[in-house]
């Protein structure tokens, strides 16, 4: 791998001094975790206790954001497709976030992982969590519950009509699970990275859309 992908990937930032370009994707990611209660350098669980150590959670719960990891899974979604974009992972035209949930979630189905693009869409598009389309509609639920799945699919597929209220509609995304999933595909991505089996797009197309420089 050259130096300027490993630099890219690497937590600690800038990544370069001369001048002063740090790594977008690297912003993203440790976003997330700070959003979602993890440790900002490994992508570990932080504990309640950890977590009330931080003068930003106390900010946050402050203010009544204690629901930040809301905007934290929206940063995980957008890690996803930047790596999806970043490294020629398939010659077909997919969704970025599609082309890397099928190269690196090996347990889900197709459904599963075009269920994460929807969420994705669904929270970039519209700040919520339903995802109104012909072809894919879902009414999404974040749960914290403990799971052996990231993704549970309906019983019964939503019609688009917001009236119906029943549960059998919701697809739920299990956060700490999902995240976990996320933050096993972004190391291994690196690995491969690492060790040339996957090809990056141009670096100047990478500075110019991945990185910023300060001042």
């Amino acid at each position: 791998m050259n130096d300027f992908i490993a630099k890219l990937l690497d937590h600690k930032q800038p990544m370069e001094i001369t001048p002063e370009r740090t790594s977008v994707v690297m912003i993203n990611l440790k976003t997330a975790r700070l959003l979602c209660g993890r440790n900002i350098e490994t992508g570990d669980k932080l504990t309640d206790k950890d977590k009330k150590n931080l003068e930003i959670w106390e900010a946050l719960w402050k203010e009544g954001l204690g629901y930040s990891y809301f905007s934290g899974i929206m940063c995980y979604l957008v890690l996803l497709e930047q790596l999806g974009q970043i490294f020629n992972l398939s010659t077909t035209q997919e969704n970025a976030i599609y082309k890397v949930l099928k190269t690196y979630n090996n347990v889900a189905n197709s459904d599963e992982n075009y269920t994460l693009v929807g969420l994705r869409n669904a929270l970039a598009h519209n700040g919520g969590l339903v995802s109104k389309s012909d072809n894919y509609p879902k009414k999404f639920v974040l749960s914290l519950e403990e799971s052996n799945k990231v993704v549970e699919l309906p019983q019964e597929n939503w019609d688009n009509n917001y009236s119906n209220k029943s549960e059998d509609c919701n697809t739920i995304i299990y956060v700490n699970n999902f995240i976990n999933l996320v933050e096993d595909i972004f190391r291994r991505v690196k690995e491969d990275a690492i060790n040339g089996s996957l090809i990056p797009i141009d670096e100047q197309e990478i500075k110019s859309r991945f990185t910023i420089i300060n001042g």
